[in-house]
């Protein structure tokens, strides 16, 4: 998926430069030689408007005309946008740290706790691992906090081959459980 953003991304770059280019070859050529021109711009000839009269005449009638494409062409660059920024956080995000997958499996185990979410945020270069606790009221958290540094945030380090994986515990006390899916993430 990544890859063919990118080579979108670099397709669509290389058309926008060359109907830019095209358009400069073709202004300077006419503000050089008169008449002469490129051909390949956005008006192909001079003094041909870029838009159908029917569709000025349309626009003209219907004040709504303007607002509305301006509202889709927007309403697309945003989809757009937030597409290339969810790829790019994807790209930049290690998500595949080996051993996280059993370390919820290792604290729903441990006495007192109800639920845990388990996640892998940060970069590639600085990956962290955050671990979010659901316990019991009365559940001693020094002696829980020791047993998944010692356990399963341990087993997690050596299977990643990271000794200094930063990891972050959450212990939120009488909660029964977390929220799941998009809204819970």
């Amino acid at each position: 998926m990544r890859t063919g953003v990118a080579v979108a991304a670099g397709i669509l770059l290389a058309c926008g430069a060359v109907v830019l280019g095209a358009d400069a070859v073709e202004t300077s050529l006419a503000g050089l030689h008169g008449t002469a021109q490129a051909g390949v711009g956005a008006a192909g000839e001079t003094g041909r408007p870029v838009l159908d009269p029917s569709v000025v005449r349309y626009a003209a009638r219907h004040g709504w005309f303007w607002p509305a494409v301006s509202l889709g062409v927007e309403g697309v660059a945003l989809a757009a946008t937030a597409g290339l920024w969810r790829a790019g956080r994807g790209a930049l995000a290690r998500r595949d740290v080996p051993g996280v997958a059993g370390v919820r499996d290792e604290v729903l185990r441990l006495p007192g706790v109800r639920d845990v979410k388990v996640r892998v945020t940060g970069t590639r270069k600085a990956p962290r691992l955050v671990v979010s606790v659901a316990c019991a009221d009365g559940t001693p958290l020094e002696g829980l906090l020791a047993a998944l540094g010692d356990g399963p945030v341990a087993r997690c380090r050596e299977a990643a081959g990271l000794p200094d994986l930063v990891a972050v515990v959450r212990f939120r006390p009488g909660a029964t459980r977390f929220r799941r899916g998009a809204a819970g993430r």
